[in-house]
């Protein structure tokens, strides 16, 4: 058997960056997209999972190699129906997520350090927008931010 870990930090937002995730209800939502990840990743688990009304942060760690890319796309398609359909009444005003999201691979160094980031969003975003924040995890990974402009702050 192979010894394997990643380690995937994975960011996305509501439509036009609205505040639409209720406060009130934010860990029902939290514990409901746990759900979904356990249920296609049997083997990762949620290191840390928490946000702002307009966007969310998720850390994941797993033994195999996940497909991201339909793991967010599963994320938020039952995330929409748990908001939309199920409780639209915790979330009447949600529409829909942003088309895009980043992710980023993670060394196991130093997570206390990234869990603690994603658990206090809501202390560093009283100085930094979620477009800021974008741009600088972009940045800090070396890749290019993608705007499109779907930014309403």
């Amino acid at each position: 058997m192979s010894n394997v870990c990643n380690v995937y930090h994975i960011v996305f937002g509501t439509y036009r960056s609205q505040m639409r995730i209720s406060e009130e209800h934010k860990k029902d939502l939290y514990n409901y997209m746990c759900g979904v990840i356990f249920r296609q990743c049997p083997k990762a688990s949620v290191l840390a999972i928490n946000g702002i009304p307009n966007h969310i942060h998720i850390l994941i760690k797993s033994q195999t190699f996940e497909d991201i890319p339909s793991l967010v796309r599963d994320l938020k398609r039952a995330s929409s129906y748990f908001m939309k359909e199920l409780h639209a009444d915790w979330f009447p005003l949600f529409v829909k997520w942003k088309s895009e999201y980043a992710s980023f691979s993670c060394s196991t160094y130093g997570l206390e350090r990234l869990i603690d980031y994603i658990n206090n969003q809501n202390v560093h975003h009283r100085v930094r927008t979620y477009k800021n924040e974008m741009i600088a995890l972009c940045n800090r990974a070396d890749i290019q931010f993608y705007d499109t402009g779907d930014y309403d702050e």
